[in-house]
Formats: C-alpha cells, sequence, structure tokens
C-alpha cells in the first residue's frame, strides 16, 4: 500500500500543493487564515485523490502506450540496421558486443520525454566485483545523462518535440562502450546478466551501508 501511494499519489500531491499554496497566499485574508488552511487542505488532498486514482488506474497503461507507439518512430528503427530486434516495447541488439536496450518514455506530471539506452556489462572483473573507485572515475569522464550502476550503464537523452537522431544516440552508445573497453569491463550476455542482478546489488548496498 505505501508504495502505490509513493508511486502513484505522492507525485500529485507535490504537485498541487507547488501550484496552489502560492497563488492562494499571494492575496488572503488573515483574518481568515486558518479557514483558508483548512479549504486549501480539502483541495489538495480531493485533487491528489482524483489524479493519483487516475495515474493508479491508467497511468501505466498511457506510458507503455505511448513506448510502443514512439519506439516505432523511423529515428529508432533505424537501429535494425545494425541488428537489433523489436520486442514488446524497447529495440535489443548489441553494439561493439555489449548488449543494448533502447526505450523511450515520458514524465506524465511534467511532459517531459527522453530516450533511455541501457549497456549491460559483468559486473565482474577476475572474478571479483569491479571496485567502487573505478565507477566513480568512470563517472567523471562520462556525461550527466550517463548514470552508472553495478551492472549496466544508463544513457538518458532529453527531447522536446523531436525524437534525437539515430546517429547521434548510436555516437553516446560508442563513446560509452570505448570507455568500458579501455577499462576491461567485460561484455555479458542478457541471460547471464539477469542471474547478476541481485547479488550485484546487494554487493553494492553493502559497500554503501559500510561507507555510512
Amino acid at each position: 500500500m505505501k508504495k502505490v501511494i509513493i508511486k502513484y499519489y505522492t507525485p500529485f500531491l507535490y504537485s498541487t500543493l507547488l501550484i496552489i499554496v502560492p497563488i492562494a497566499f499571494t492575496n488572503y485574508d488573515r483574518d481568515k487564515f486558518w479557514e483558508l488552511i483548512i479549504v486549501l487542505l480539502i483541495i489538495i488532498l480531493l485533487i491528489t485523490l482524483l489524479l493519483g486514482t487516475l495515474n493508479f488506474f491508467y497511468g501505466e497503461k498511457l506510458k507503455n502506450h505511448f513506448k510502443r507507439k514512439n519506439i516505432k518512430k523511423e529515428k529508432l528503427q533505424k537501429f535494425k540496421s545494425i541488428g537489433f530486434y523489436e520486442n514488446d516495447n524497447a529495440l535489443f541488439g548489441k553494439v561493439d558486443n555489449y548488449c543494448a536496450i533502447v526505450s523511450i518514455d515520458q514524465n506524465i506530471f511534467n511532459g517531459q520525454k527522453w530516450v533511455e539506452i541501457q549497456i549491460l556489462f559483468n559486473p565482474k572483473m577476475n572474478s571479483q566485483y569491479i571496485p567502487q573507485y573505478l565507477f566513480e572515475m568512470l563517472k567523471d569522464q562520462s556525461d550527466k545523462s550517463v548514470n552508472w550502476h553495478s551492472n549496466s550503464v544508463i544513457i538518458r537523452k532529453n527531447y522536446n518535440f523531436r525524437i534525437p537522431k539515430y546517429e547521434t544516440l548510436l555516437e553516446m552508445i560508442k563513446m560509452t562502450t570505448k570507455l568500458l573497453i579501455k577499462n576491461n569491463i567485460n561484455a555479458i550476455n542478457y541471460n547471464e546478466w539477469l542471474l547478476t542482478v541481485n547479488d550485484s546489488k546487494v554487493h553494492f548496498k553493502q559497500l554503501k551501508g559500510l561507507k555510512n
């Protein structure tokens, strides 16, 4: 229940607060301060419940429809020319022998859109997990749109009206795979990668716990 509230209702609560509260307090009668607070709380609660419930029932369906529709765009379909294949709402393939997953998404609250590229890699080097200092170094060498994780790297390319060009996206992937190759981080096939997910997450959580 808690996860449902955080995921589907909390974003609308914050958005409603940011929009309504400043407007309400621009010109208000000090003698009716507490009345204003009560009215605001009721309005915010009702809007949050209404929009949050709509998001709960239809949000994921709308997002999936957006993904399936836009993955068909010509600029993304060009990835098929280098061996990528379409699976539901994403494109799967390899670049420099590294598995890459190309998808598209949007934030239904603010309308922001982006292309997301996930590049998979083996979380271990010489049977040991990749050291944390190496990830820190890779972060310093990467663009702000690149996020490093324990067994994959995610590139997020934001856009407004037009999807970024295929050539631009492919270049971003190749820049990242070059970093992986340069630092001797090995490629891994998709099925083997799935088996590493839980263990690598646990390992890096433990490292963060020790640091804290």
